[in-house]
């Protein structure tokens, strides 16, 4: 581990930094950023493959990815939208977008590592504690 000018230990280690509620608006401007990559591909792939009629794959995989991308810019469920919308981003990749798609793959690392900072800015912050509430009420009995 490396030291600041002063000689001591760095004050941010990379632990704080995916942890610390601080970062919470690092993490929310790489999230909403991700999210409109991801908005913007998929709505254009659903629009070039010719809608239902045409190629449905494609189709359906650009609606994935712009719903995806709308859920990563709320910060809706961002945990599991950011690993979904990570495999939609590994199918759909073509030879040109792999420099674009290692840096969507490093923030999406970055982001669920950081998962619960980064949907503090977002409608995880609320919808979290209602789901774990949700659930401690809903147990099956063993």
């Amino acid at each position: 581990m490396g030291t600041n000018w002063r000689g001591a230990a760095p004050t941010v280690p990379i632990e704080h930094l995916l942890t610390d509620l601080r970062f919470a608006g690092f993490w929310a401007l790489v999230r909403v950023l991700l999210g409109w990559m991801w908005l913007q591909a998929g709505w254009r792939m659903a629009q070039d493959s010719g809608g239902m009629h045409g190629d449905r794959l494609a189709w359906i995989v650009g609606i994935a990815a712009t719903l995806l991308g709308i859920a990563v810019i709320l910060g809706c469920l961002t945990g599991p939208a950011i690993l979904l919308g990570s495999l939609v981003v590994l199918v759909a990749i073509t030879p040109p977008a792999l420099p674009v798609v290692a840096l969507q793959l490093a923030a999406v690392v970055g982001l669920v590592a950081a998962r619960r900072s980064a949907g503090w800015i977002g409608i995880d912050r609320w919808l979290l504690p209602l789901l774990s509430e949700w659930r401690r009420h809903h147990k099956t009995p063993d």
